[in-house]
């Protein structure tokens, strides 16, 4: 893991990520400007997060972003169409680019927040490692105070639970602490763990989410990790799990 350690460190990153002067991005920060120019336009979740925990040579996120100001669709530079999110897409060189107005994400939209701006996103995210924007405009990182001493020490829990699918958040999850090296999560994903498991077994669980890549093992002990540890009173341990999930086999 290559973790950004503070707010210099990852907003150098995203600055070069969004570099039009000769970078391999290039091409993407262009059709940000050519699109996005006047609408106050944030990088936001997914992207933010794999730049602050891998750096640039091992992203591999689609881009995510929200604006706050009006424009009209049928001005972009290429085609785009509707995500099931209730965004747009669009497909655009090696990326694919989400976006939406802000108040319009999946969260407000359905009234599970309210929309007071755009720190209000911060809430909205599966977990903590997501809950970060960066403005464009402004060149300014948008985070929680602890969002850096989180990242670093490999700490992750849940923000939002709320969500369309929470089998599918759980596995966004347990996806999370697969790749990025989590440390230890807070009770709130153990209680996400019970909640779906309540509902559905483990082999139906991973049969839905084996394009994900994560070996059965990884799952198998995860998963009796926090449903064992669901209720006490300090963080779950996940760090052995890595390492030890060939035991398994």
């Amino acid at each position: 893991m290559n973790r950004a350690s503070s707010l210099k460190n990852l907003k150098k990153r995203i600055d070069y990520f969004l570099d039009d002067t000769g970078s391999q991005q290039a091409p993407l920060a262009e059709f940000i400007q050519d699109n996005f120019e006047g609408c106050k336009p944030f990088l936001f979740g997914g992207v933010v997060r794999d730049l602050a925990i891998h750096g640039l040579n091992e992203f591999k996120s689609d881009v995510d972003i929200v604006f706050l100001n009006d424009f009209n669709i049928s001005d972009f530079t290429i085609d785009v169409e509707k995500n099931k999110f209730g965004g747009h897409r669009a497909f655009f060189d090696r990326w694919i680019i989400d976006f939406w107005k802000a108040e319009d994400t999946w969260s407000f939209s359905n009234g599970i927040f309210v929309f007071e701006g755009v720190n209000s996103l911060l809430k909205t995210t599966h977990t903590n490692f997501e809950s970060v924007l960066y403005d464009i405009e402004n060149k300014k990182i948008i985070c929680c105070e602890r969002y850096f001493e989180d990242l670093v020490s490999g700490y992750l829990y849940i923000v939002n639970k709320q969500t369309p699918d929470q089998k599918k958040t759980l596995s966004k999850v347990f996806r999370s602490i697969y790749e990025n090296g989590v440390i230890s999560c807070d009770q709130s994903v153990a209680s996400l763990a019970v909640e779906v498991f309540d509902t559905c077994d483990l082999t139906e669980f991973y049969d839905d989410y084996v394009v994900t890549g994560i070996p059965y093992a990884f799952y198998y002990k995860l998963v009796k990790r926090l449903l064992d540890s669901w209720g006490e009173l300090l963080p779950v341990d996940v760090s052995d799990i890595h390492s030890n999930q060939k035991e398994l086999f």
